[in-house]
């Protein structure tokens, strides 16, 4: 009996490609073979795809694409991974597992290029993924279902700081939360805020920011990933996380995890480049909480 073909597809037109890099290292490694037919699919910084047929390691160290590859592209009308230069060579795929990270990768792109030649994938739909992609909408529809989401605004390069706060002319606010102080237009919100693109991952863009007049350089940053940013109150507390997986059975939930880390906030480089954290698993919560 032929085993399924599974496709992993690392890399991406994103500001987390190395972080793609180093997920999908994890993922290739632990696949069982014996089960599944492998394909690596790696796409570069500026969109190339490739079929990648050299040494993982290769993965790991950025440089897949020198070596054994394959330039491809997909077949919309069969699902079909073919070479670019008109050969014979075709791949049918049973199955894509996308590890990308952020743009292109998390938000419903590539999603709605699989749901377009009909092919099967792991993870959720191109609707939900850009949804939960684009932190405005995230927040809106979570606050519409009755969570609480921190107070804040969004932003973007037309607003302006006049007399200490940042002024948002009503036509920009594409998201309507409130504001700290009234809800009264122009407002603004307690000190310290963070600021952070809507649609990246991973702490990119984001900065924490202690005193006014170090919010439109902080917007500045967030907006070099995007064309909107998030301006939101600091909530002191503890994030603890949660996987959950839907299968045919129901949901299946995870252990709830923290991170315990000495820096200022969990940015990139805590996060990815840090070896100082610590992983707690179970989180050192209550059962209350838990549940």
């Amino acid at each position: 009996m032929k085993k399924p073909t599974l496709c992993v597809i690392f890399g991406g037109k994103s500001s987390e490609y190395e972080v793609s890099l180093r997920s999908a290292y994890g993922v290739i490694t632990h696949i069982d073979t014996e089960k599944y037919d492998l394909v690596r699919l790696g796409i570069t910084k500026i969109g190339e795809w490739y079929i990648f047929e050299g040494e993982n390691c290769d993965i790991l160290n950025d440089t897949w694409h020198k070596k054994e590859v394959v330039p491809v592209t997909l077949d919309l009308s069969k699902g079909y991974l073919v070479a670019l230069d008109r050969s014979v060579y075709a791949i049918e795929v049973d199955l894509f597992l996308p590890i990308l990270h952020g743009e292109y990768g998390e938000d419903g792109r590539i999603q709605a290029i699989f749901d377009v030649a009909g092919v099967k994938y792991v993870g959720c739909g191109a609707f939900c993924s850009h949804i939960c992609m684009d932190k405005a909408l995230a927040k809106a529809a979570a606050e519409k279902n009755g969570v609480s989401v921190a107070r804040g605004r969004v932003v973007n390069a037309k607003c302006r700081m006049q007399n200490a706060k940042l002024i948002i002319p009503p036509p920009l606010e594409t998201v309507p939360l409130p504001c700290s102080k009234g809800g009264e237009e122009g407002a603004e919100l307690d000190f310290p805020l963070f600021v952070k693109p809507t649609m990246c991952g991973s702490s990119v863009g984001v900065s924490r920011v202690e005193r006014v007049q170090d919010l439109p350089l902080a917007v500045e940053k967030s907006l070099q990933y995007g064309k909107e940013a998030l301006v939101e109150e600091f909530i002191d507390g503890v994030e603890v996380e949660i996987g959950v997986l839907e299968t045919e059975n129901g949901l299946v939930l995870s252990e709830l995890g923290t991170v315990k880390h000495s820096s200022v906030f969990y940015d990139y480089d805590t996060k990815y480049k840090s070896e100082e954290n610590q992983y707690l698993i179970p989180a050192p919560v209550g059962k209350e909480v838990e549940e």
